[in-house]
């Protein structure tokens, strides 16, 4: 196997292993200093190449144990248990150990929407990159982490259009741990909380405590496009009746807040759900697209591929929010 393909097994494998495993992060990079000194030292191509990819091997994994503790055990998710044991809510078990089901607040939580707002059947969901948190006694606390807050009341369906991507957002709520489960045969605790992705779950009683402002104009932008094609999509499907016009909007812009709950079920029954996730496929037809249409207006391959990155580049930010979509762009 050549010396590059052995660089790209040892980066999957020391990514996967940082991923998967609580390691020692100062114990990882010591073998990465000890590895590249080996690399530097060594007299022998053979010898300096398996160096080099031990090297690799070791970053990788240190990058990924670093960003496995920050998924689980973020800022706010310490403050939160600092929080929940100072007020005798609970024992002071570590945060991410316990799935008690404890709740912290009213607190002033403040930040960033990551995603734009999904009406479910009683409730309208947020997801906040949250930055600060002012307690009930008026402290301001720095404390980074992802929430995902349900506001309920009927008002908060109509401000829908108010709450997307890339806007600010202060709000009182109520945080609480999600839940995880202990059943045997199910992921471990760990895993769980990396696939959900956030920190904190939060209660908003209503939408008159949510305040947005808004956000850079690039945010702004791209937030118009989307409604412009949701406005599009409805307008051009809504003839077909039915779920045509969400299916299109989930394919189109990963947008699935329209579709209908018992097809989302049939649609995992079936193992097609993929199919209304933007990944792989849908920027693979986009890229087709474009070169079709760029190679019709230049015959400059170089100016093509630019106008190709920085097409999928923007559809990519347009949309937004998935991990699918980053790697599917990328």
């Amino acid at each position: 196997m050549s010396f590059g393909r052995w660089i790209v097994v040892a980066t999957l494998a020391g990514a996967a292993a940082g991923a998967a495993w609580p390691l020692r992060l100062p114990f990882v990079m010591a073998a990465a200093i000890a590895a590249a000194s080996l690399a530097l030292a060594a007299d022998r191509p053979a010898r300096r190449r398996g160096a080099i990819v031990l090297a690799v091997a070791a970053v990788s994994a240190a990058h990924a144990g670093r960003a496995r503790h920050a998924a689980l055990d973020p800022p706010i998710v310490q403050w939160f248990a600092a929080e929940a044991s100072r007020a005798g809510a609970a024992d002071a078990a570590p945060a991410r150990v316990t799935t008690e089901a404890r709740s912290v607040g009213p607190v002033a939580i403040s930040g960033v929407l990551a995603r734009d707002a999904v009406a479910s059947e009683d409730a309208v969901r947020l997801v906040i990159d949250v930055r600060t948190i002012r307690d009930e006694a008026g402290g301001l606390h720095a404390a980074d982490g992802r929430v995902q807050a349900y506001v309920a009341g009927a008002l908060a369906a109509h401000r829908l259009s108010d709450w997307v991507r890339g806007r600010g957002v202060e709000a009182s709520a109520t945080l609480r741990r999600p839940a995880v489960w202990w059943d045997p045969g199910l992921p471990s605790l760990d895993a769980q909380r990396l696939a959900r992705g956030v920190a904190l779950n939060a209660t908003i009683k209503s939408a008159l405590v949510v305040h947005v402002t808004p956000g850079a104009w690039w945010d702004e932008a791209a937030a118009a496009i989307r409604v412009s094609l949701r406005h599009a999509i409805d307008r051009l499907f809504a003839p077909a009746g039915g779920d045509t016009g969400a299916i299109v909007a989930a394919i189109l812009i990963g947008d699935r807040a329209g579709l209908d709950v018992d097809l989302i079920r049939r649609l995992q029954r079936a193992g097609t759900y993929h199919v209304i996730a933007i990944s792989g496929g849908n920027v693979a037809l986009i890229a087709a697209l474009l070169l079709l249409v760029f190679r019709l207006t230049t015959r400059s391959f170089r100016a093509v591929s630019i106008a190709m990155i920085a097409a999928l580049v923007a559809y990519g930010w347009i949309v937004g929010g998935d991990g699918s979509v980053e790697r599917a762009v990328t």
